[in-house]
């Protein structure tokens, strides 16, 4: 895009924002979609969204139209109708032109289509709109990088911090500008900051290596260079997550409108993205806003009883599950909520029959599945689980963490050879994800049905990402692999190795683990299971309450 049809699209588009004009002008045809090539039970519900959008929208006008539209919108993302998405949020966009979530997500799927320049016009568009929702100026920041504008980027996160320092993207992101600048104390100082907000996020790690070699410590270096892994930085966003193949919220958060559609302070995201922080204290106000105007949205009340649960307050959880319930029983995100609150509560049997119903009500609602397909490995039903976790893999966008999780159901079955051609197929669809390609190691290493013809690629692979990155979860793998060939000696030394970081780092959970697989080296004995008999995969932990990081 030309600088001129940039400037003129933008032009536009914020004529659009404070202008009133006829919807029948303005809006584009949605058209049908083929939905034959979907699972069954998402093309009954996409083609039943759609007959009772057709059926309704006759009926509506301006903001509520455009949440019809976007209701479309967020179900063709979902299932892989882009086009079709991009068509619906535009109309809502131009039927709600001071709402910058339409505006935000058009950007977003511009983006996916590699309509670049595009993306970065609505992205500015949704922030002069909002100035309040993160995300938006995160990727505008991110789009201003693109364009080469560090100065300007680094003065969207500058300003944020300087109001709000309980966000750990925002200092990744100065951390990441001020290494190009080469600012390299600037850089060390955001990234710890980063790091210390959000521990998990060990890509950083790679960035605060190469900020301490700008400073000329290799020492220093070197120990942030070992911690290094594929972990992002995790910034929550609700608006995405509703339009995101396999994402955890429905298209009921998406549409839960803000008290006032030109105002800048929109409670129920900001709620949202407090609460996936786990910064009940901040999320809670924020609700109590929503529900003023919403008094009887269901969804916005099973999220405040879900914060009440996980933040230890069972009965208060209880008592807002029952106001939820009392709105509307049957609602996806309320029945989820009804399962989290049980299994903290230590109630399996509720918690599963409740997270199935959710399931039922809405096939597309991963979370739901997830713990679905958790509850049942802990009580041993491991082929209900497997189907669980296969429909999450059926996805469009890529979820690794599913497809270990169907593995690790496979094998407790006794069913490595199925877990092989699942995860088999799952490397050749996505050949440059290198967590696939452990799974694909540690099954085919463990798995004597599939070993002999296999092992030598494993070698390779294990080798590649072993070199490309000595993590403590490539060095188990390569030595998972070298067991398997009866290289016991190499395997040990490997896991010696792996572990040696892990009590560095000080991860009891993962020092117990490597342990495991390091005792059978020893014994010269090889594991029969691609993770440790104890790990996540194979005994999934109960929800229990967390503490409040704000």
């Amino acid at each position: 895009m030309s600088s001129l049809h940039r400037i003129t699209l933008l032009l536009v588009l914020c004529f659009a924002a404070t202008s009133v004009f006829a919807a029948d002008a303005v809006i584009k045809p949605l058209p049908s979609v083929d939905t034959s090539k979907l699972l069954a039970e998402d093309a009954k519900q996409l083609n039943a969204l759609r007959a009772d959008f057709d059926k309704k929208k006759v009926g509506l006008v301006d903001e509520s139209l455009a949440e019809a539209y976007a209701l479309m919108g967020a179900a063709y993302s979902r299932n892989g109708f882009v086009d079709n998405a991009v068509i619906a949020f535009y109309d809502a966009s131009h039927l709600a032109p001071n709402d910058a979530r339409w505006f935000y997500l058009q950007g977003v799927l511009a983006e996916q289509q590699k309509k670049t320049a595009d993306a970065h016009v609505y992205y500015e568009l949704a922030f002069v709109i909002d100035r309040v929702y993160f995300p938006i100026r995160f990727r505008l920041a991110t789009a201003k990088i693109q364009e080469g504008n560090l100065e300007a980027a680094k003065l969207l996160m500058a300003d944020y911090v300087s109001k709000q320092t309980d966000q750990a993207a925002p200092y990744s992101l100065l951390g990441e500008i001020a290494l190009t600048q080469k600012k390299y104390g600037e850089a060390v100082d955001a990234l710890k900051k980063s790091l210390a907000l959000d521990p998990g996020a060990n890509k950083l790690y790679g960035l605060l290596a190469d900020a301490y070699i700008g400073l000329g410590d290799k020492a220093a270096a070197d120990q942030a260079r070992a911690k290094a892994g594929k972990q992002p930085i995790h910034m929550a966003d609700p608006l995405v997550a509703g339009i995101t193949p396999g994402g955890n919220a429905t298209a009921e958060y998406l549409l839960a409108r803000p008290v006032d559609p030109k105002s800048a302070n929109d409670p129920v995201n900001l709620a949202m993205m407090y609460y996936s922080n786990h910064q009940y204290a901040q999320a809670r106000p924020k609700l109590d806003e929503a529900l003023k105007a919403y008094p009887n949205n269901p969804v916005l009340l099973g999220l405040y009883a879900r914060i009440e649960a996980e933040s230890g307050n069972l009965p208060k959880a209880k008592q807002r599950l029952q106001v939820a319930q009392a709105a509307d029983a049957k609602s996806p995100a309320v029945l989820l909520s009804q399962g989290v609150i049980a299994e903290i509560g230590g109630d399996e049997n509720a918690a599963a029959d409740a997270y199935g119903k959710a399931v039922a009500a809405d096939p597309n609602l991963g979370e739901a599945r997830t713990l679905l397909g958790n509850s049942l490995m802990r009580r041993g039903q491991f082929v209900p689980a497997a189907e669980q976790y296969r429909a999450l893999t059926t996805s469009k966008a890529l979820d690794p963490n599913a497809y270990a999780h169907l593995v690790a159901a496979e094998v407790s079955a006794g069913h490595c050879a199925d877990a092989f051609k699942d995860i088999d197929q799952a490397s050749k669809a996505f050949p440059k994800d290198a967590f696939v390609a452990q799974i694909y190691v540690r099954v085919v290493s463990t798995c004597a049905a599939v070993r002999s013809p296999n092992i030598a690629k494993a070698q390779e692979i294990a080798q590649q990402l072993y070199n490309q990155s000595a993590s403590v979860a490539n060095g188990e793998t390569l030595g998972l692999v070298m067991a398997a060939q009866g290289k016991f000696q190499e395997a040990a030394d490997y896991q010696s190795g792996a572990l040696f970081a892990a009590i560095r780092d000080k991860n009891k959970t993962t020092i117990a683990l490597l342990n495991e697989f390091l005792e059978a080296y020893r014994a010269k004995k090889m594991p029969e299971t691609p993770w440790p008999a104890n790990h996540a995969y194979f005994k999934p932990q109960r929800l229990a309450a967390t503490a409040s990081q704000g």
